[in-house]
């Protein structure tokens, strides 16, 4: 089996849009191990307006199982508002023939924006 390395991207969305792929990967550092809680951070001068959702999607085929996805609106001079969205299905981030290859997590109150 030829090496690759697995990649798993984020983006945000919001009332404004969405923000581009982030990818998830530290350098010299082993991304996604089993049962460790993973932090990323990054900035972007994209407005997204009211944080929605974040959608996560990988390359690999190794099953990870994201149980939730924290993410953090920083505004110049305001405190920090962090928006939670949690796996409820339980679905599987993989390219195999079951799970799903992108995973798309939304707060509660996102209903409020759909048509």
């Amino acid at each position: 089996k030829q090496w690759y390395q697995r990649r798993v991207a984020i983006t945000a969305g919001g009332t404004h849009g969405s923000t581009a792929p982030y990818l998830c990967d530290k350098d010299w550092y082993d991304d996604f191990e089993p049962g460790i809680t993973e932090f990323y951070q990054f900035f972007r001068y994209e407005d997204v307006g009211e944080v929605l959702c974040a959608t996560l999607t990988t390359n690999g085929d190794d099953h990870l199982f994201v149980a939730y996805v924290a993410v953090a609106k920083s505004i110049y001079g305001k405190s920090d508002i962090v928006h939670f969205m949690y796996n409820e299905e339980q679905t599987k981030l993989t390219t195999a023939d079951y799970g799903s290859s992108s995973l798309k997590l939304c707060e509660d109150a996102c209903y409020r924006y759909l048509p």
